[in-house]
């Protein structure tokens, strides 16, 4: 014999379906109701029976019953919203919806990061050209001062910094690995011209000054900690 689940009508919509696809809920029902009354009535009981009247009175009231209502998913979401939910019961639009959703989400957080990306390597694209006008200015102001070897060592430093430059140009942002890639690139020959220009640099008061413009931080940082300290033999 085969076994087969027993079936129901949804309460709504009225399509049968094997009942481990619908949603059952049991709710108390009003069945009716009665009025105000009265009655009278003669003891049956005693000696005095015939003599003996009694008088009831009714209020109204009404009589409820325990129901159970079968409902398909759909109807079941949209009749009883909050039981749906604390049983995690949601209609296919509801999913739907809420894969739309998720979409959404991951195309906003992409744009995001590719803007970020965008925005990060036009800093460090803006701060190497700022660099190496820097430099350029400088080794122009004060060509005495510096040897042709010297020149020639921060002009080939000058120029792997140019490469790296008109290759990363276009970027939109879109290939987070390309942008890794030129940025590292970007960083690292900047951080190569500086010590470059720093260590063919001979004079002192240059290099400070090369020094003061590209950390001016470390130099807060160093003018705070003396202050500091001038403050506290000041106060002994």
């Amino acid at each position: 014999m085969v076994q087969r689940y027993a079936r129901a009508a949804c309460n709504n919509c009225h399509l049968r379906l094997p009942k481990p696809y619908l949603h059952s809920v049991t709710a108390k029902e009003q069945t009716g109701s009665s009025g105000w009354g009265y009655s009278l009535g003669r003891s049956v009981y005693g000696k005095k029976k015939s003599k003996s009247i009694s008088t009831r009175f009714y209020s109204p009231r009404k009589r409820y019953t325990l129901k159970t209502r079968w409902y398909c998913t759909n109807c079941f979401v949209v009749k009883h919203p909050r039981v749906a939910s604390s049983r995690g019961v949601k209609s296919k639009k509801q999913i739907e919806q809420e894969a739309l959703k998720r979409e959404r989400q991951i195309k906003e957080r992409k744009r995001k990061e590719r803007e970020n990306r965008k925005k990060s390597f036009k800093r460090s694209k803006e701060g190497a050209v700022k660099l190496r006008s820097h430099i350029q200015e400088q080794i122009k102001k004060n060509k005495q001062k510096f040897s042709k070897s010297n020149i020639n060592n921060i002009n080939l430093g000058i120029q792997k910094l140019n490469g790296v430059l008109i290759t990363s140009h276009p970027y939109t942002g879109e290939n987070e690995q390309r942008f890794n890639t030129l940025n590292n690139r970007l960083v690292t020959e900047t951080k190569s011209l500086k010590s470059t220009f720093y260590s063919n640099c001979t004079n002192l008061k240059l290099k400070l000054l090369f020094s003061f413009w590209t950390d001016p931080w470390k130099w807060s940082v160093a003018g705070i900690i003396l202050l500091g300290a001038l403050l506290v033999k000041l106060s002994q």
